[in-house]
């Protein structure tokens, strides 16, 4: 089968979306606490989700560089210990930065839950931001935006935003090379408070 571009595909109404049923415990903190069943695997995945993201940030990457920040080292952990922990425990951390929300979320086997959920606690709720790693990453950053900034797609993206939202608009913002060089410590400790 071959696929016509030269002709839109034909329009019809959306199908129903069924999606599984989930509960809501709200915690004693106040929190709600959201359960969706996964199935059968013996797998969870817990998600921080916080109202935050690209429109809360001053400078553009700073919410995305806040994030990834968080498990370059801990009250308790180096960036190293911490991805040793997590390996032991077949773990992973997952981060996601929207333009309203920005999340972080453990995927780990059910059982090893009670050893894996404290070291996202002590990630979200204990980070030290340390200048080397972030040095290390700016370096990283600015690597990729030498190769990434010649392809049409990264161009296409930057002027996108631009035009939609205004350069000034933090949906607008374009993480570059530039923004890269802009941000500092104090930007990302005065947007994770």
């Amino acid at each position: 089968m071959s696929l016509d571009r030269s002709t839109a595909p034909k329009a019809g109404m959306m199908q129903p979306l069924s999606l599984p049923a989930y509960t809501t415990h709200h915690m004693s903190n106040g929190l709600a606490d959201h359960l969706l069943p996964y199935g059968t695997n013996e797998v969870v995945e817990v998600q921080w989700i916080f109202k935050a993201g690209k429109n809360y940030q001053t400078l553009a990457g700073q919410a995305h560089f806040t994030l990834r920040n968080l498990q370059e080292g801990t009250a308790s952990y180096t960036s190293l210990a911490l991805a040793q922990q997590l390996d032991q425990y077949g773990a992973w951390l997952n981060q996601f930065v929207g333009e309203e929300i920005l999340s972080l979320s453990l995927a780990t086997v059910s059982s090893q839950l009670s050893n894996t959920l404290p070291l996202l606690s002590e990630v979200v709720l204990s980070p030290q931001f340390p200048e080397r790693e972030f040095e290390q990453m700016k370096a990283r950053s600015r690597q990729n935006f030498e190769t990434s900034s010649q392809k049409t797609t990264y161009q296409a993206r930057r002027a996108f935003g631009h035009l939609l939202y205004g350069e000034n608009h933090p949906y607008g913002l374009h993480f570059g090379k530039d923004e890269v060089e802009a941000l500092n410590l104090a930007a990302l400790r005065q947007y994770y408070q």
